[in-house]
């Protein structure tokens, strides 16, 4: 976790080691690795079920059934199959085995506070003659999300664009707030914490919660809570304030985690977007880095190798049911057009916004932007002055004391 060597809001507490569950599977047959469904509308009329399935086997030869069902609906779907049509053990991937619901069948979902957050099981079986093999489920949910980018006006492009999210074609106000870490212990059992949070939001009208760049790609009760509370996630990749390699050994070590992320959580309702980074594209517009021989060009045309050419394209085959953005904050379809990087990716008049301020009068409406979306704001908090002054001066005991800025993060910078 790259947040484990501090950052502004938290100490520095570097952990190693295993720290989440591991297991070891045998098996006579077959035994599924992944099932990884993606839901998306069809048409006006059905949602289309795209599955893929990953599938560790014995036997190329031997005669296989696969049975897919939506029970709550009644509806079933078999596929007989040998792995030699799709590969060679030990290892096959199955793709074709779509399902087509209508919508007449289902109720849709919606976030917190426009409507209720149906959810419904898709099971997989795998059966040798009548035999049951192994089945995996997940709790699925129908629904549509698209990004409205277009000119606010179409006479007057100089007034923007849009970044307007629109759920089953109603457009979402999105209060919410950001996720780090809840420790900087990981390994700690923290259910009943994140319960507690999750519910807290859900009490104070929030929607949208963003999973922020610097920490971990949370576990699946994480995805599942917010899916049944309808808290929409923000997802970003891992990566964040950083000039990152684009060596060989690194961009197939991003191609695995992007995959192994996406398949993992692209069938839940709650996921809103995906996002490439936090502030990498600010970080390098406005020469956050310098480093020798390491030009801002170099840094511009390394970054785009890493987050346009290696992460969106496997995003974009992935999971074509919701936007993917090259970085947060981005000018959205503008960076786009500028090829990947923008003079001014903080824009208020495009895509997402990060605000901090701490420095000026917040008490002050004008010291506020207004943008088309703040994914990220806040004011750095101070530690009580009965514990700093046992380290510092009471005088230095000032918000803007050199002190203070000296030997804190208290701007948000490393």
């Amino acid at each position: 976790m790259q947040a484990s060597f501090a950052w502004d809001w938290g100490p520095s507490m570097p952990f190693v080691g295993i720290w989440r569950p591991i297991e070891i599977i045998y098996f006579d047959h077959i035994s599924i690795e992944n099932f990884s469904p993606l839901i998306e509308p069809y048409g006006k009329t059905h949602f289309l079920i795209k599955n893929i399935i990953s599938i560790y086997c014995y036997s190329n030869l031997q005669n296989f059934k696969i049975e897919l069902s939506l029970d709550e609906i009644g509806l079933t779907k078999y596929l007989n199959f040998r792995p030699s049509d799709y590969g060679k053990c030990p290892k096959i991937k199955l793709e074709n085995l779509d399902i087509l619901v209508p919508r007449k069948k289902i109720k849709l979902w919606w976030p917190n506070g426009y409507g209720s957050q149906p959810l419904y099981t898709l099971q997989l079986k795998i059966y040798l003659n009548d035999t049951l093999l192994d089945s995996i489920k997940k709790r699925i949910a129908f629904r549509s999300i698209y990004l409205n980018q277009s000119f606010v006006s179409e006479l007057d492009h100089d007034k923007g664009r849009f970044f307007q999210f629109e759920v089953n074609n109603i457009p979402i106000f999105l209060k919410g707030t950001n996720f780090v870490p809840i420790s900087i212990f990981p390994s700690r059992n923290n259910t009943l914490r994140r319960n507690f949070l999750f519910h807290s939001m859900i009490e104070a009208n929030m929607n949208v919660l963003r999973v922020w760049g610097g920490g971990f790609y949370e576990d699946d009760d994480f995805y599942s809570l917010a899916d049944e509370l309808g808290l929409l996630i923000w997802q970003d990749f891992m990566f964040a304030c950083a000039l990152y390699p684009v060596n060989k050994a690194f961009l197939n070590s991003v191609k695995r985690e992007v995959k192994e992320q996406v398949l993992r959580l692209r069938h839940h309702p709650s996921l809103l977007c995906w996002a490439g980074n936090n502030e990498n594209e600010l970080a390098i517009s406005a020469g956050w880095y310098f480093a020798k021989n390491y030009s801002k060009e170099l840094q511009s045309k390394d970054y785009l190798i890493l987050y346009k050419q290696t992460i969106q394209p496997i995003v974009d085959k992935l999971d074509t049911s919701r936007p993917f953005l090259l970085s947060s904050p981005s000018n959205g379809i503008e960076t786009e057009i500028k090829g990947g990087i923008s003079e001014n990716p903080g824009s208020s008049l495009y895509g997402d916004i990060h605000f901090y301020a701490e420095t000026k009068n917040l008490w002050e409406d004008s010291t506020y932007l207004i943008p088309r979306c703040a994914s990220e704001f806040g004011v750095q908090s101070m530690p009580f002055k009965s514990t700093m002054v046992n380290w510092i001066k009471e005088e230095d005991w000032k918000y803007t004391s050199e002190t203070l800025l000296k030997d804190s993060t208290i701007q948000g910078v490393l």
